[in-house]
């Protein structure tokens, strides 16, 4: 006997046997899926909305644009009131440059809608070439409660010397 003529002669047979069988291969049937996805971790019953996926994505994307120099860009992950506050606590891009980065693991409260995580991006300045530490404590908030849109409120640390002087107007002008 051949293999397909086996393969057909054992399906036939479990059709056979009984409602038990075919009942044992039905559940069979339709549990396999979810078995696959409990394996690549696609099945999410603690958060069926994915907020912890879109978190990730959006902080991995904020961080990127930080990273490399992109702070207008950056500013879009912000609160619309606070953008203009955080674009003038950051460095003009051609003052420093940001080689790496390394984030530590994210903090989320048991409500899902605050997420905090530090950053430690490694830079230089174009002018000294000497290599130093920049801190970034990101703070993620979920402004509607159950939309999966996040807005960072970011505090940076090791900046300070890098940050523009804004000159004073004079009196006479």
């Amino acid at each position: 006997m051949s293999r397909p003529t086996r393969r057909f002669e054992r399906t036939r047979s479990i059709l056979r046997s009984g409602p038990r069988a075919r009942r044992a291969a039905l559940l069979l049937v339709l549990l396999a899926p979810f078995a696959i996805g409990c394996a690549f971790g696609e099945v999410r019953w603690g958060d069926p909305l994915e907020r912890e996926y879109s978190l990730q994505e959006m902080q991995k994307r904020y961080t990127d644009l930080v990273r490399f120099g992109h702070f207008q860009g950056a500013s879009r992950y912000v609160a619309r009131a606070e953008q203009k506050s955080y674009l003038a606590g950051l460095p003009a891009p051609e003052s420093i440059r940001f080689t790496d980065y390394r984030a530590e693991p994210v903090h989320v409260n048991e409500d899902l809608n605050l997420a905090v995580l530090e950053v430690t991006y490694t830079a230089y300045s174009p002018w000294t070439l000497v290599q130093f530490n920049v801190f970034e404590r990101q703070e993620w908030r979920r402004p509607d409660g159950m939309a999966n849109a996040w807005i960072v409120k970011s505090t940076f640390r090791g900046l300070e010397p890098y940050l523009a002087k804004k000159p004073k107007k004079s009196a006479g002008r």
